[in-house]
């Protein structure tokens, strides 16, 4: 496998990432401590900053702050939707560690990192491939439903009219998809993806110091902060 170019250094190993994801994915079965969870709250804010992603990193600390003001435990017998409510709180407050690690994941990694890093590991293409077309359809779905959603707002067309949003909306983002779909798959044979031989990527990937001091933290969190519920 050859490199002709270095990679951001101050980003993670994509690798590094899938395993914080793979680790945090255990937090919602464990009694965290709060100061644990802030110290990977803010080392993911630190990881979003370092890739001037500066909009995901406040919004990961003024979300998590928000959710750490809540008590763990409330009793609302006789008012039955509060009750509802904070226990959905409570759910996103539960699993918010996996999901900010897997938003660290998606927003800061690329598909050739990606593709460099799962060859490091020989995992096999059939495997490799699926997870590049995953990596690419969700931005690309995400910017045409916001672009259809712009447009139909400039046409006053809202949930307020429910037939002509499914009509309008949904059932054009159904087909788009799919156009999509057939999109990426070209793109990808048009760059030789299944051809044998060894291929050449542009970015080197390895794992650095950062990646070891974000282990470290997980592992801490894991071994430190969680206790069995």
């Amino acid at each position: 496998m050859q490199f002709i170019h270095d990679d951001n250094r101050h980003n993670l190993h994509p690798l590094t990432k899938f395993f914080a994801v793979i680790c945090l994915s255990f937090t919602p079965f464990y009694r965290v401590s709060a100061l644990y969870c802030w110290v990977v709250v803010a080392t993911i804010a630190i990881l979003f900053a370092l890739q001037f992603n500066y909009r995901d990193a406040i919004k990961a600390v003024i979300y998590f702050g928000f959710l750490s003001l809540l008590p763990s435990d409330m009793n609302f017998r006789h008012i039955g939707l509060i009750h509802v409510l904070f226990s959905l709180i409570l759910i996103i407050k539960a699993f918010y560690l996996p999901c900010l690690s897997a938003k660290l994941l998606i927003k800061t990694t690329d598909v050739g990192s990606l593709l460099s890093a799962l060859s490091q590991i020989n995992v096999p293409r059939t495997i490799r491939i699926p997870i590049a077309v995953i990596f690419r359809f969700f931005p690309s779905f995400k910017q045409e439903y916001q672009n259809m959603h712009l447009a139909m707002k400039v046409k006053n067309i809202t949930w307020r009219t429910p037939i002509k949003y499914i009509t309008y909306m949904w059932i054009p983002l159904l087909i788009l998809s799919s156009n999509i779909a057939d999109d990426i798959a070209k793109v990808a044979e048009t760059k030789c993806i299944y051809n044998p031989i060894k291929r050449t990527h542009y970015f080197s990937i390895k794992f650095g110091l950062m990646d070891i001091l974000y282990l470290l933290s997980l592992l801490l969190l894991v071994t430190k902060g969680c206790k069995l519920c």
